[in-house]
């Protein structure tokens, strides 16, 4: 695919099926930091059904060793296509690991990665389940359940606290504004709300300190200046 010449902050459209970006001032993509040669990035993914009218689908980049947010995509898409539109982020970002929630429609996102898109496996996050007679199973994707989501909101919170969570997106301090504990304490949306950036920060967040730190992680980060090329 050709490399496009991108400014470091800015809205566009991505095309699902080229990876192609176009300039949109209402664009689902958002950039605001493009990839830097030889870092390391993580993809946290929130997967809604896809409906116009439904919740969103939402994807995070952050560097991998400062944890800064750098871009992110928030629309409505068909599960297919949104798995494309991570494909393309994650070859955009250096192969970046991605993190998709593989809960309920997720799983045709996980699916379309690994069998139809070939993202490398080994950039995909993954789960081994023993299984009879004893064969550790991969399972890729994130799963959120009763269990793993209070994690994921606590390392969030823990980074919100300590003023080290690197989130630069508007989109995300908004849905903040409405994402309460109930009685029970659980955490969520409140009614008529939405809570797709946060899942999608807090996997990403939560993950790339479970991952494995890149060799260079012990080179000092510099950001990018002006333009760089975003590769395709």
């Amino acid at each position: 695919m050709e490399s496009a010449q991108e400014p470091d902050k800015g809205r566009y459209e991505i095309a699902a099926s080229t990876g192609t970006t176009v300039p949109n001032a209402a664009g689902r993509l958002q950039i605001w930091e493009n990839s830097w040669p030889g870092h390391s990035y993580v993809i946290g993914a929130d997967v809604a059904e896809g409906l116009e009218h439904g919740d969103y689908s939402a994807a995070v980049v952050i560097h991998h060793i400062t944890g800064k947010q750098v871009a992110q995509w928030h629309g409505h898409c068909d599960p297919d296509i949104f798995a494309r539109v991570l494909y393309h982020l994650g070859m955009m970002y250096n192969t970046a690991y991605l993190v998709p929630e593989r809960n309920n429609h997720g799983m045709a996102v996980v699916m379309s990665l690994t069998k139809t898109l070939l993202y490398p496996l080994a950039k995909i996050w993954t789960e081994r389940h023993i299984e009879p007679p004893n064969r550790p199973l991969p399972r890729y994707g994130w799963l959120t359940t009763t269990a793993s989501k209070p994690a994921l909101i606590d390392n969030l919170i823990m980074e919100f606290r300590d003023d080290t969570h690197g989130l630069v997106s508007r989109e995300i301090f908004l849905e903040m504004l409405t994402y309460v504990q109930d009685s029970q304490g659980r955490f969520g949306a409140q009614q008529g709300r939405h809570d797709d950036l946060i899942m999608a920060a807090a996997i990403a967040k939560y993950t790339r300190t479970k991952i494995t730190l890149p060799a260079s992680a012990g080179k000092p980060y510099t950001a990018p200046v002006n333009n760089i090329e975003a590769h395709f």
